[in-house]
């Protein structure tokens, strides 16, 4: 929403403008009134009329500031709970003690969209074996912040096949609205990556919203064969490294508190990288044919001084 209209009937000038730019429906925004009067004068505590298009006075807005010569005062508003176009009128009435010999007035146009819902999809494992269940989790917001929870979801094939349905709960940790539940799926019998998807229906809702949708890849690898075990310990100070990211495309597990993690994986050409803050990544690449220990030591990051940097340059 973009409103910003001026009449300009000499020697007083009102003129109209809105905030935010865009407003859901039936959220809150603030409409922002300024006049200028030739020469300036002190219109403060005036009064203006907010109307809607049949001429009935909504509210009125109140000239709080006089600054530059111009006069300025906002009042905040709730935007009409169906989506489309709007409008309001702001009436400054005549008064001859400041030249106004007629009532002048600006539009205000609102184009109202309707509430837009975000899915939100987190936790799938980056490799999942065939035909195997697994977990995670969906999410379901609203750009106004309205309460989700009880929405239907329904994750979706790429043939638009329901593979299985579930309904928004609390919020997400430390989220002010960002309702998810947790769902169970089996993975696709055959190899490689599947573009499924979760879809919110935007039937139901007392406030118009859109519906909302996100797609996420579901990969699937043959069962691991192998046993890859890996210790991730700094170079320098031989002590282990809990927290590291040990990746082996499409396959990934963290570092324990002893600086521990485990692969399972089936037979091939594999390149392994350890990373962790705070030191230089570790890469080892070769076939995995059978089960291994891997002894990942990794260098501290060095800082470089400005010295250096000189010396480079």
């Amino acid at each position: 929403m973009d409103s910003k209209n001026t009449v300009q009937p000499k020697p007083v000038t009102l003129t109209i403008s809105t905030t935010p730019d865009l407003v859901d429906a039936g959220a809150y925004f603030t409409l922002q009134a300024a006049v200028t009067c030739d020469p300036p004068q002190d219109l403060r505590t005036r009064h203006l009329s907010i109307r809607d298009p049949n001429g009935n006075e909504i509210c009125q807005l109140v000239l709080t500031e006089f600054e530059e010569g111009k006069n300025r005062g906002s009042a905040v508003l709730i935007a009409p709970a169906e989506p489309g176009p709007a409008q309001l009128m702001v009436w400054l009435t005549a008064d001859p003690d400041i030249n106004l010999a007629e009532d002048i007035c600006a539009p205000v146009r609102l184009d109202i969209p309707a509430h837009a819902s975000s899915v939100v999809v987190w936790g799938v494992p980056p490799a999942i074996m065939m035909g195997e269940n697994f977990t995670f989790y969906a999410g379901l917001r609203c750009s106004a912040n309205c309460s989700l929870k009880e929405r239907p979801l329904e994750v979706r094939d790429e043939k638009n096949r329901i593979l299985a349905t579930a309904t928004t709960g609390a919020t997400w940790r430390d989220t002010q609205a960002l309702h998810y539940t947790k769902i169970t799926l089996t993975a696709p019998k055959s190899l490689g990556t599947a573009s499924w998807k979760v879809y919110a229906p935007s039937t139901g809702l007392e406030v118009p919203h859109s519906i909302g949708v996100t797609i996420f890849p579901v990969t699937t690898v043959l069962a691991g064969q192998y046993k890859i075990s890996i210790k991730s310990i700094n170079s320098v100070t031989k002590q282990v490294i809990p927290g590291a990211q040990v990746v082996a495309h499409p396959f990934r597990a963290m570092t324990d508190s002893n600086g521990n993690a485990t692969l399972s994986l089936p037979g091939g050409e594999y390149r392994v990288s350890v990373k962790a803050v705070g030191h230089e990544p570790y890469i080892v690449e070769g076939m995995v044919k059978n089960e291994m220990k891997i002894i990942a030591t990794l260098e501290p990051e060095v800082e470089t001084t400005e010295f250096e940097v000189e010396q480079w340059e």
